[in-house]
């Protein structure tokens, strides 16, 4: 796409100007200094690897330029019913065996799904942020009453489907989305009703859905297994989960300035494992669950701050441009990096740049 345009070398100098630009192009040249600071080169080539589409996804992308409303709206569409076809397929293979599932959730499994379930409860939540942009936007009652359908399975596969990520990303965007929607566009009735939906939402999901108990059980497993010290190998996801994050935190501390390297962070990780929990089998050995976290870890605080900062960029120009959507995603985004180090996977990676990209060529067409 990128080299297709004829001009091309004008559409590179002119991404690099604008601000998401800057941040992609600032976030891959964070991640190419820690390189002098890994001795693990191998590892640091393999993470960096990861980071080439920071600059070549947005450059290609951006070279577009612009999308009429007529192509925002048909990748909108297309989106949403990649999402419904990804939940339907889920949803089948849950029905027939319900019961079997709802005991696998209370050990902290999932039902099967087409892609990592972490990241298709993120991407439902932002088909979820379109469908509810359509109902306020379309003017067509049978596309109203569509997207209405659409929008009640969606919130129903999410708690099916009972990932915290989704629920939580589900839960915050909505309310926001009607809030904010009560502010700008004085929708007092649409905001009050989904309130009130999510509110029916929560009572029934925890009344009737087998899995939300389940999974709800065993979050209050996991937290009491962490609390009382009684995870002895590590199995439990979410003293995993803390437990990494506090080595991190320690790793920091150690290393505040230069961080570790990239290349290193695991290997760190792995002989404070080995030291003190001795018990623990190499497989078990966890990374660091928060991004933020991560990131600081292998590259320093000064860093790992300008990092922060060029991720935030992106927030601010959806913000100033009153671009609802994209700022919701984006944020929900961020949000996520706090329990998951979701950009250091190549679909992680994929997800935020596409939704960073789209946001951005979603008002370049007045």
């Amino acid at each position: 796409m990128f080299f297709a345009n004829e001009n091309w070398k004008n559409s590179f100098a002119s991404y690099f100007k604008t601000l998401l630009g800057i941040s992609f192009a600032g976030i891959f040249i964070i991640y190419l200094l820690s390189g002098f600071n890994s001795t693990n080169h191998a590892e640091y080539f393999n993470i960096l690897k990861n980071k080439i589409p920071f600059l070549f996804i947005p450059v290609s992308l951006i070279a577009v330029k612009s999308l009429k409303k007529e192509q925002q709206k048909l990748i909108h569409y297309f989106f949403i019913l990649c999402c419904l076809i990804s939940s339907v397929w889920s949803y089948i293979q849950y029905l027939p065996n319900a019961a079997l599932y709802t005991n696998l959730y209370a050990e902290g499994k999932v039902i099967p799904t087409l892609i990592h379930h972490v990241s298709l409860s993120v991407l439902i939540c932002i088909a979820v942020l379109f469908v509810l942009y359509n109902l306020i936007k379309v003017s067509s009652i049978i596309e109203k009453f569509i997207n209405f359908i659409l929008l009640i399975w969606f919130i129903y596969f999410i708690h099916i489907l009972s990932v915290r990520t989704g629920i939580v990303l589900l839960y915050f965007s909505v309310f926001l989305f009607g809030i904010i929607t009560l502010f700008t566009q004085k929708k007092p009735v649409f905001t009050i009703g989904l309130i009130l939906l999510l509110i029916f939402s929560a009572v029934i999901s925890y009344q009737k859905i087998p899995t939300i108990k389940s999974k709800i059980a065993y979050t209050f497993y996991g937290i009491s297994q962490y609390k009382n010290q009684q995870d002895s190998t590590n199995q439990v996801s979410d003293s995993r989960r803390i437990l990494s994050d506090k080595i991190g935190i320690e790793l920091i501390q150690k290393n505040k300035l230069s961080g570790v390297g990239l290349g290193d962070i695991q290997d760190e990780m792995n002989v404070i494992y080995q030291q003190r929990f001795p018990q623990f089998k190499k497989d078990v050995f966890s990374h660091i669950h928060n991004q933020y976290l991560y990131t600081v870890c292998g590259v320093g605080i000064i860093l790992g701050m300008l990092f922060c900062i060029c991720l935030l960029i992106p927030l601010i120009q959806f913000v100033k441009e009153k671009n609802l959507v994209y700022s919701l995603a984006f944020l929900m985004l961020l949000l996520l990096m706090c329990w998951e180090p979701f950009i250091e996977n190549q679909l992680g990676t994929s997800i935020f740049l596409v939704v960073s990209c789209l946001g951005f060529l979603n008002n370049k067409e007045a």
